[in-house]
């Protein structure tokens, strides 16, 4: 679903609450790399907001105070802007596996789903997504031992 220019129009959703605002940038330069980006919004609940008030760019969905509030939020506007077409792809950053079935519905319905997140994210959660790219430093090479073949 390309807009006007060709390009595919790309949603990016961040959980906030489990992504820190520092990886705003690595966030959105991996999503471009899908198409044009028009939907950026980071979903906090209220006790997360302040670290994500000074990303520009990025609209603030801010839920109440609860237990993965926030992320019933982006649950609900990603299968909403699926349905409304309009968007053909996804970039969904979270580190934890809760977004998996998320991402495999998206997937079912023909869009692209690019999970972001750090290198501990569940293999469940990389597996549900189209591709999957980590942020920050690669895991540590451990050393060869020596006399092992």
């Amino acid at each position: 679903m390309g807009g006007t220019d060709g390009a595919t129009r790309v949603a990016l959703l961040v959980d906030g609450d489990n992504l820190p605002a520092s990886q705003a940038g690595w966030l959105l330069s991996r999503a471009a790399r899908m198409g044009r980006v028009v939907v950026r919004r980071s979903y906090v609940d209220s006790s997360h907001l302040a670290n994500w008030l000074g990303s520009d760019g990025f609209d603030l969905r801010v839920a109440r105070q609860g237990r993965n509030a926030a992320d019933l939020l982006l649950a609900m506007d990603a299968v909403e802007l699926s349905l409304a077409g309009g968007v053909g792809a996804f970039a969904l950053g979270s580190s934890d596996g809760g977004f998996a079935a998320l991402a495999l519905r998206l997937v079912e319905r023909g869009h692209a789903v690019l999970g972001l997140g750090g290198p501990a994210s569940p293999r469940h959660w990389r597996r549900s997504c189209t591709t999957f790219l980590d942020f920050g430093p690669a895991a540590p090479v451990a050393p060869p031992v020596p006399g092992a073949a």
